[in-house]
């Protein structure tokens, strides 16, 4: 197993370093996305996703950022609202062993959400999403 690793694109080195590193750390959405699955959230001024109609907290201003599935908390929907807090509908459940990958409909958009230790919720259901300030990782170009 390789302890660094480089990720190209078209020739092109985007990022190098050790696996856990990039993957938590992308430095960009290619880049976050080429490496597991990510949420990759656009803003238009670093707080506001339009997309998803919801606040951002970050620890940094960017015009992307990533977010990670298993970054997010997925509970039944409770109507808060706020920074870092979506809520959303249930559009798919997949099943991946011991976790399921769970697609929610947020504002005119979708987020991933991975669900592990617990039964998914239902299609259809109302939910609610949250992550800390930190599980969002700004995003360069």
């Amino acid at each position: 197993m390789a302890d660094r690793i480089a990720i190209l694109d078209r020739g092109r080195l985007l990022q190098v370093g050790a696996p856990a590193e990039i993957y938590a750390r992308p430095a960009n959405a290619a880049v976050a996305r080429f490496l597991g699955t990510a949420n990759v959230i656009a803003t238009e001024d670093g707080v506001r996703s339009a997309t998803l109609g919801i606040a951002l907290r970050a620890p940094a201003l960017a015009v992307e950022y990533a977010l990670r599935p298993e970054r997010i908390i997925l509970a039944p929907d409770v109507g808060e609202a706020g920074a870092n807090r979506a809520r959303g509908v249930v559009r798919e459940v997949a099943f991946r062993g011991d976790r399921a990958l769970v697609l929610v409909a947020v504002g005119g958009g979708e987020l991933r959400v991975s669900v592990s230790g617990q039964a998914p919720p239902a299609r259809g259901a109302a939910v609610t999403l949250r992550w800390d300030v930190d599980a969002l990782v700004p995003l360069g170009s």
